[in-house]
């Protein structure tokens, strides 16, 4: 995402204010982890932590890849997560000291690791038994989102309401100023998605899911909040900003809190990165394969610098700029 003048230019910057974004999913990552296992010590370990809390399959879709369209939802949350999670030890281990982290949607797990409010080990727990308590809990009818692009916010809001699907649709990320994820009944999105091209929408991805998250359809077991009772957060050495409450957080009861009701409140991912420029950000490395995050958030502030992490000479070149 960087080239060769941005690169200069970054290099010359004073006062350099770093987010780290930390992505709930991360879309294609094929061979990404590979990249790593042999060259870092961190990756090592952490794949060695990864082996006792989920097994040997994890490790494998982090190393090689998965399937997107056949693997199970859970699968790439949870390969996203370890992925994520061994960026941030990586930067933490080559002196990378952000001003903030953000953790997008399921990233926030990520983003409290890396920020050492909980351990790998804990981070682990929490949200495997958050995926084991949605998967026990959701029962919602052919679930499924999409992603509309062209389109404002008013105008995906008096489509849904005017096609009477109030109920069973509901717009749950808030990606860019005409990007947004509506997530819902299938029948009734794919009338959507054609209501919406009548007035020059684009579906940009259409998709069955096994549970919507960020949506208010979601339902969550006791196992949940009995589980994340149990754990301690420490206050994050570094804030940790969440895009469902679009603020920082410096208080680990504070996090503790919003993370209860976290998985069903929608993602302002644009009022988020506006927030965090607002208030000095001027440079985001997102960790990830393709950039999904990058390229939104160029939409939003097309003068701000980015840069992606996605592989080995992406990683070294982020740890270049900084030094």
């Amino acid at each position: 995402m960087t080239n060769k003048r941005s690169e200069n230019n970054l290099a010359e910057m004073e006062n350099i204010r770093l987010a780290i974004v930390f992505p709930g999913k991360i879309t294609k990552f094929k061979g990404l982890g590979k990249h790593f296992f042999k060259s870092y010590p961190e990756a090592e370990r952490i794949f060695t932590d990864v082996n006792i809390s989920f097994g040997n399959e994890l490790i494998y879709s982090c190393i090689e890849g998965f399937d997107y369209t056949i693997d199970s939802e859970t699968k790439k949350i949870l390969s996203s997560h370890i992925l994520s999670s061994l960026f941030a030890n990586m930067l933490t281990n080559n002196n990378i000291v952000p001003n903030a982290f953000l953790g997008s949607s399921l990233g926030i797990y990520s983003a409290l690791f890396a920020a050492k409010s909980i351990s790998f080990d804990e981070n682990n727990y929490l949200i495997k038994s958050l995926i084991d308590s949605i998967s026990q809990s959701s029962d919602y009818p052919n679930p499924a989102y999409a992603d509309i692009l062209g389109l404002d916010e008013k105008t995906i809001g008096s489509l849904i309401e005017n096609s009477n699907s109030e109920d069973s649709l509901i717009i749950s990320h808030f990606n860019t100023q005409n990007h947004f994820t509506v997530s819902g009944d299938e029948e009734k999105l794919l009338k959507l998605i054609e209501l919406s091209k009548k007035l020059d929408g684009l579906c940009q991805l259409f998709s069955k899911a096994d549970y919507l998250i960020h949506t208010k359809f979601l339902k969550l077991s006791s196992l949940w909040y009995e589980t994340l009772n149990n754990i301690i957060f420490a206050n994050p050495d570094i804030p940790v900003f969440c895009d469902t409450e679009i603020k920082s957080f410096n208080s680990g009861q504070e996090i503790k809190t919003i993370l209860h009701e976290h998985i069903r409140k929608p993602v302002f991912f644009e009022r988020s990165i506006r927030t965090l420029i607002s208030e000095g950000i001027n440079i985001f490395f997102e960790v990830g394969g393709e950039g999904v995050l990058s390229k939104q958030i160029r939409w939003i502030d097309r003068k701000i610098r980015i840069h992606c992490i996605e592989n080995r000479d992406s990683f070294e070149k982020a740890t270049k700029l900084l030094k």
